[in-house]
């Protein structure tokens, strides 16, 4: 039964440092192209994330390769739809892309907590650190998105 877990969690563990690897590459693009008139608060929070994202990659290679593990680097796709580019899009529509995204990695996170739960004391706590720092990258994210629904308002009650 361990093992079944054991396999699991290294399995999850590969997913989410894919998906932290597309953030980085996501977000690091998504800060090159900000614009509008908040465009250096959006760059930075992209900027912030992406920086969080590698952080995050890499603290979980770690935990891969101290459980004798190899990490696997495969970047996903980002599942965005190609009807427009990223040069087309808005800001509010790369802020909405990336919390869908962090919603999925949140869930990923919480797969992980479960079945660390069942492993170890010590996975366990590092999956819920894991799962702390998702749910303030998505946090930033709606409170970046209210932001920008209450500019859109003043804008157009002016």
């Amino acid at each position: 039964m361990q093992v079944f877990y054991l396999e699991q969690t290294v399995d999850l563990l590969n997913q989410i440092l894919s998906t932290h690897l597309a953030e980085v590459l996501r977000y690091t693009q998504y800060s090159l192209l900000a614009s509008g008139y908040d465009k250096l608060s959006i760059a930075n929070l992209f900027t912030e994330l992406a920086s969080e994202s590698l952080r995050q990659a890499q603290a979980i290679g770690k935990i891969l390769t101290a459980m004798n593990e190899q990490p696997k680097l495969a970047i996903p796709s980002f599942g965005e739809p190609m009807q427009q580019s990223v040069q087309e899009m808005s800001t509010q529509e790369m802020l909405l892309r990336s919390l869908h995204q962090e919603r999925q990695a949140l869930a990923l996170n919480r797969a992980l907590l479960q079945n660390a739960q069942k492993l170890n004391y010590h996975l366990e706590q590092l999956a819920d650190s894991m799962l702390l720092h998702a749910e303030a990258k998505t946090r930033k994210l709606m409170y970046q998105l209210n932001e920008q629904e209450v500019s859109v308002c003043l804008s157009l009650s002016a």
